[in-house]
């Protein structure tokens, strides 16, 4: 008997101004902390939370994240999004602005090809977990 395993889906997101700063990180003037930032999944807004844990990914849904504890740079955590949907999309609020992800997920046996679309762009990415960067001027 075979047992497949197929890695969940992430997208991680960085927001950052024109000079590189993190715009996720408290202690950065101007960041956008205080901004509405939300996601729109499935027909609901899911608020962001903030989660401090230790775990670099905890094994399940939890929605809109920002994860900051004091290791990695902050960045906000979008998922887990199980690949054997095959597609799936949300759409990230930060403010007045808006940025639409989904992913394409072509599973043949033991290969899963995944195209990820962000912000109108699309890639095929050989990782589950991809990272974006977005520039708020």
């Amino acid at each position: 008997m075979e047992v497949w395993d197929f890695a969940s889906i992430e997208f991680t997101v960085c927001v950052q101004n024109a000079d590189g700063d993190n715009l996720l990180d408290k202690d950065v003037p101007d960041n956008i902390l205080d901004e509405d930032i939300y996601l729109e999944y499935n027909g609901k807004n899911m608020e962001m939370e903030v989660w401090n844990g230790s775990r670099y990914n905890p094994a399940y849904w939890y929605g809109l994240i920002l994860q900051e504890d004091g290791v990695n740079m902050p960045c906000l955590h979008i998922g887990q999004f199980d690949v054997l949907s095959r597609h799936d999309e949300c759409v990230l609020h930060i403010g007045g602005r808006s940025y639409k992800m989904a992913f394409d997920a072509e599973i043949k046996k033991h290969d899963v090809a995944i195209t990820f679309h962000f912000d109108g762009k699309s890639h095929k990415h050989p990782n589950t977990k991809p990272t974006y960067y977005i520039v708020v001027e």
